[in-house]
């Protein structure tokens, strides 16, 4: 069962670990309203009211009122926009990449053990369809920009953990049969005694759970490697908030960006 458990268990870690950097780092997005990103502008909306607004000038508007800045403030408003913008791309494609990695082992597990694809296991293959689909409740990507609904992030880990967790179950439940196929078919045909043939299907769920890791660790990788790139752009672009909030004390109650580096000895 070791295949099961690593591809299982990637679709609930690969994320989280993946997204935001390694362990030695800690990067936080303090994000519980709702971030807009289109060409022209980033805002932030709470209960579809607009809280601020930078458009692609460094222009500032709160609550729908235009404030005026020196020049030094506005460049980095600009820059500040900007970056979030391209921070939040790299976000999402960060995430759909992760996510298309954890379905691919779940899918070369689930193949290898019932000998079926995913698509006829309904019950794992709906969970996988509900967690997209609650994935595009949080992020609205259309033609015109990108809605992060953070209002929507406090039952996001219970969500994934509840659905993945009751579809595994209902999975293994439905293919169980097809699983003791499976193995009987390794357990009564081929060479030597019965013994030897069990001890041979053994050793190839091992050899096939270790090449599923080792395939799954290299990708992995990759992605830990552009979420550790995201981090230290996360850093930055706190340090450029928090100048912003020096100039402008009344944006330090819409605090966006919480990124902390806390490497370990």
């Amino acid at each position: 069962m070791k295949a099961i458990i690593i591809a299982s268990s990637l679709l609930l870690s690969t994320v989280s670990q993946a997204a935001l950097a390694k362990s030695e780092h800690s990067c936080d997005i303090h994000l519980d309203k709702d971030l807009v990103v289109n060409s022209q502008n980033v805002a932030i909306k709470a209960a579809d009211k607009e809280l601020w607004r930078i458009n692609t000038q460094g222009q500032l508007w709160l609550k729908n009122q235009n404030i005026a800045t020196d020049r030094a403030t506005q460049q980095n408003l600009q820059q500040f926009q900007a970056d979030i913008r391209q921070q939040t791309i790299q976000t999402l494609s960060l995430v759909e990449d992760s996510l298309v990695l954890a379905s691919d082992a779940i899918n070369s597990a689930v193949s290898e053990l019932t000998g079926e694809p995913i698509a006829k296991l309904p019950a794992l293959n709906q969970a996988v369809t509900k967690i997209k689909a609650y994935s595009e409740r949080l992020v609205l990507q259309q033609e015109d920009g990108i809605t992060v609904y953070g209002s929507r992030f406090d039952t996001l880990d219970d969500v994934f953990d509840q659905a993945f967790e009751q579809a595994i179950e209902q999975a293994v439940t439905q293919s169980i049969g097809s699983m003791m196929l499976v193995v009987g078919k390794a357990l009564t045909t081929g060479e030597g005694s019965f013994e030897q043939r069990m001890d041979a299907f053994s050793q190839k769920m091992d050899n096939f759970g270790t090449q599923l890791e080792q395939r799954i660790e290299s990708q992995v990788g990759m992605l830990e490697q552009r979420g550790e790139a995201l981090c230290d752009s996360l850093i930055k672009l706190d340090a450029l908030e928090t100048a912003i909030q020096q100039a402008i004390p009344q944006l330090r109650q819409y605090d966006l960006i919480d990124a902390k580096r806390n490497d370990k000895a």
